[in-house]
């Protein structure tokens, strides 16, 4: 299992795909799905997780445990807003609700095998701050008072915490941030802890491994985000790895590092997605032409993508050199957001004019 950042944001999302999430699909409980891939029949079953009694539900991210988290609506909440979503922990077919800091919205992005959840939560203030949820409490880890808002992306299996610092959202401060870790108790700047090259500053760190491997992205250190052109924001991707900061260039950003080191890479034409893995590069091409959005990658190499031309949208696996369609009955679209070593592969169903639901995947062709 890999963990990752998985768009944390629910109004400025950060990937073409979001556009129709607005248009999303209630599902039966239990749905048959054929997988349809060349040499890769076969069954899987799709299982809704439900809602915290609203009508939304997205999952984001699934332990090797199975265990998974997400946001969905309260009884308050509705599609047309982004309140009242609560971040849920979905085990032994129920989910529970993991509350807020004492505001109205709080999203779960990752959960590492202990079954420690992290993610973003609303205070009393309104501000945005990162949070860890263990033992049935919710943490705010927040600590770094220059920047008044943060979010936590990620956690590796010894509950390190990586994620972002930044300005107050819709402002045009909201660019202005630094990337952070959370260990034994405080809150780090990365610039701060790791041997960034001279020149340079890390601007996110995207992706962590259960072993404490990280990903991220950098830039020139003289340039101001919140002005600067988009030639001028170009960054190169961050590895660090084994104890070493490694700058692997312009490849695009992470979106998940496995166990063995292997960063998933989303390129910045969308064409292709790369996986990176030793100083080698491998590319993996969808089924039909349009946008790659790579979300998740195993220990064993599996990705699991989507892909958009504006016309046709699909969710793809890549496993042992092939590639499969993830294909439903119920005519909604499968969007995935992770996949653990399993081969359980989680997201939202979605169908046109209708909210989202969370699912889990088994594909029985997984190796």
């Amino acid at each position: 299992m890999e963990h990752s950042s998985r768009d944390p944001r629910p109004i400025a999302a950060s990937r073409p795909l979001r556009r129709v999430w607005l248009a999303l699909a209630p599902v039966a409980a239990v749905l048959v799905l054929y997988l349809l891939g060349p040499g890769r029949p076969g069954a899987a079953q799709l299982t809704d997780l439900g809602t915290l009694g609203g009508t939304f539900s997205r999952a984001r991210a699934i332990n090797d445990h199975g265990q998974i988290v997400g946001e969905a609506t309260t009884p308050e909440g509705d599609r047309q807003s982004p309140f009242h979503q609560h971040a849920f922990l979905w085990e032994n077919g129920r989910m529970k609700d993991l509350g807020t800091l004492g505001g109205e919205w709080s999203i779960a992005n990752d959960i590492n095998n202990r079954g420690q959840v992290v993610g973003e939560a609303m205070t009393p203030e309104g501000h945005l701050h990162a949070f860890l949820w263990e033992n049935g409490k919710m943490r705010d880890l927040h600590e770094m008072p220059e920047y008044p808002e943060s979010v936590a992306y990620a956690i590796d299996d010894q509950g390190h915490v990586i994620g972002w610092a930044h300005g107050p959202r819709m402002t045009r401060d909201f660019a202005h941030g630094t990337p952070f870790v959370w260990k034994e108790g405080r809150m780090a700047d990365l610039n701060r802890l790791l041997p960034v090259p001279a020149g340079c500053v890390l601007d996110q760190a995207w992706a962590v491994n259960a072993k404490g491997d990280m990903a991220g992205t950098m830039a020139r250190a003289d340039i101001d985000k919140r002005t600067a052109s988009p030639q001028e924001r170009m960054s190169h991707v961050w590895v660090w790895v084994d104890s070493r900061f490694i700058d692997i260039g312009d490849l695009g950003r992470p979106t998940g590092i496995n166990g063995e080191g292997a960063v998933l890479l989303e390129t910045l034409d969308k064409r292709v997605a790369i996986v990176w893995q030793d100083g080698k590069t491998r590319e993996l091409r969808p089924l039909v032409r349009g946008e790659i959005g790579p979300v998740g990658i195993n220990d064993r190499g599996d990705v699991v993508a989507w892909v958009d031309n504006g016309e046709q949208s699909c969710a793809l696996l890549f496993s042992g050199g092939e590639v499969v369609e993830l294909k439903g009955r119920s005519k909604g679209l499968l969007v995935p957001t992770d996949m653990n070593n399993q081969g359980q592969i989680v997201g939202s169903v979605m169908r046109l004019g209708h909210p989202a639901r969370a699912f889990v995947l088994r594909a029985a062709s997984v190796r």
